[in-house]
């Protein structure tokens, strides 16, 4: 895998996460009007998400990293 892939790959998925995140978080924050409407309560759900989310940021971000650490090897290598 080339690096600047592993860096695109990285970068959409911690992009992937933080929108879910985001859906989310409106989710919870909607929760009082959707319960005066009658609609059904999705706080639990929304919250086993944003988990999920957090820890595909967090994995994302690792790749970011050891893609970063290894170009700078590589930099060092060839200067």
């Amino acid at each position: 895998m080339e690096i600047g892939s592993a860096m695109a790959s990285g970068l959409q998925g911690v992009l992937q996460g933080m929108r879910g995140l985001d859906e989310n978080a409106n989710t919870i924050a909607r929760q009082p009007v959707a319960a005066q409407q009658g609609e059904r309560d999705q706080t639990v759900s929304a919250l086993v998400d944003s988990k999920r989310d957090l820890t595909q940021v967090q994995a994302n971000v690792k790749v970011l990293q050891s893609a970063n650490e290894t170009l700078g090897s590589i930099i060092d290598i060839k200067v």
